[in-house]
């Protein structure tokens, strides 16, 4: 870290994100979301999209990503009639940062620099082993040269600091680990499902906690290996004694032998009729989808939190993820009584049988999801996380929060 880059207090904010993007991925919108939230506030912020593919650890890449950098802080200079680029802040989205290190130091030297981890390296499961013990390798260089890593969870700090020697690096003058988890939008009491009083409800999901529908499962993910939803289906296929309905949401294009074997699973004579897979979904497709949902089970082997989650309690959907990842903590954000439930891969199919068969526990972790809602982060909250990682103006926050 250069004395300017450390000393001098930025007034803009650039969110390099990649280009083209246009699966409604978290990292996507999360990246966009907090720029919002950010000028919301009263920052300078602007994203700027850096053509890929990514990840990419060529030598043409990093020379893309700094170039979009000086062309993005030139801009930013010349918005605010300074003339000049000035000081600044540069945030990377880490899929872009993962192969450049060299252009993440040369960048460092000159802007105060930060990294968004949304998935590190060593956590995916779709890249070749050796490429992705590559990226991994390259990914902890370029998180050492930056100023500041954004971390959508507590988990994701502490996987970097475990695995990246990130804890050790920030004791010698290394980087920074904020924590800033992804928000939320508070949605009308009516659209959350069952009200908050103990013992009552209203609207599909309370009739189907019930007994009067089959309960409706989703899992809202991308169909790959890592988000694991073939582990979901075995899991509800051990249970065709009892009424349930089972509907894959999210991007088939990352892994098409996957999603191809999904689908030839869920025509399967044991699990036909009650398995549907389709693509992603968005606006009002995807609230209706929310709409007929019961619970979301996310049954991913690595998530750095699953803002799904989250979205899900917001709507009065409860939750079954993972244990021992960032989704268990996106679930705990909802307070306690726990809306739902962090498992062992192992324990799915009992603990989804468990929820088909008690009707009381059905009806009692919807409750508790729809309870949760009013305690989840917001995305003014994430951008206030972030805006103080980067001493960003906080008079111009403050003033447009006064405002209010």
């Amino acid at each position: 870290m250069t004395a300017a880059a450390a000393s001098t207090r930025p007034g803009t904010l650039t969110l390099l994100a990649p280009a083209g993007v246009q699966a409604p991925t978290g990292g996507n919108i999360y990246d966009r979301r907090l720029v919002d939230a950010l000028r919301d506030l009263g920052v300078s912020a602007r994203l700027v999209e850096v053509p890929g593919p990514w990840p990419d650890d060529s030598a043409a890449a990093g020379e893309r990503l700094c170039a979009a950098a000086a062309d993005a802080v030139d801009a930013a200079g010349a918005a605010d009639g300074s003339g000049a680029s000035g000081p600044s802040a540069v945030l990377i989205d880490g899929l872009l940062a993962a192969g450049c290190p060299q252009a993440v130091g040369r960048l460092a030297a000159e802007a105060h620099l930060g990294i968004i981890a949304h998935l590190p390296a060593e956590l995916e499961t779709g890249l070749p082993p050796k490429r992705r013990e590559r990226l991994a390798r390259s990914e902890a260089q370029a998180m050492r040269a930056a100023h500041v890593i954004v971390c959508p969870s507590r988990w994701t700090a502490e996987f970097l600091s475990d695995t990246y020697g990130l804890g050790e690096a920030h004791d010698r003058g290394g980087p920074r680990l904020v924590v800033a988890h992804p928000g939320t939008d508070l949605l009308p009491a009516a659209d959350r499902g069952p009200v908050s009083t103990a013992g009552e409800g209203a609207g599909r999901r309370a009739r189907a906690a019930a007994g009067a529908a089959p309960p409706a499962v989703t899992c809202l993910a991308a169909l790959t290996p890592r988000k694991n939803t073939a582990a979901l289906v075995e899991a509800l296929a051990a249970h065709v004694d009892r009424p349930w309905s089972l509907t894959l949401c999210g991007p088939d294009d990352h892994d098409p032998g996957y999603a191809a074997r999904l689908r030839a699973r869920a025509d399967a004579p044991d699990v036909r009729g009650r398995v549907t897979v389709r693509g992603a979904a968005a606006g009002a497709d995807l609230e209706e989808l929310w709409r007929r949902t019961d619970l979301l089970v996310l049954p991913s082997l690595a998530e750095t939190f699953g803002m799904v989650v989250t979205e899900a309690l917001v709507r009065g959907v409860p939750a079954v993820v993972t244990a021992g990842t960032g989704a268990q903590e996106a679930l705990g954000l909802g307070g306690e009584p726990t809306p739902g439930a962090a498992v062992d891969l192992t324990d799915l199919p009992r603990t989804l049988g468990r929820w088909l068969l008690d009707e009381r526990l059905r009806a009692d972790w919807a409750t508790a999801a729809a309870r949760a809602a009013e305690r989840l982060p917001t995305w003014r909250d994430t951008a206030r996380a972030v805006a103080s990682a980067f001493a960003l103006p906080a008079a111009a926050a403050e003033e447009a929060e006064a405002r209010r």
